[in-house]
């Protein structure tokens, strides 16, 4: 499977510059593996946006 993940910089709520969104696919054979994988490419100060699993 793949999951295919966004991330993006937490901001402040008076930011008004475009958001920097990084994507990136995680291929797995196990789904908590790959969310592993997934939180633990989210740096700090990043919030996970989206996540979506391919079978």
């Amino acid at each position: 499977m793949i999951i295919h993940a966004g991330r993006r910089p937490r901001t402040p709520h008076d930011h008004t510059g475009d958001r920097e969104i990084v994507e990136w696919p995680v291929e797995t054979d196990d789904y908590e593996a790959g969310m592993v994988e997934v939180r633990a490419a989210v740096p700090e100060g990043w919030v996970l946006l989206s996540v979506r699993v391919d079978r």
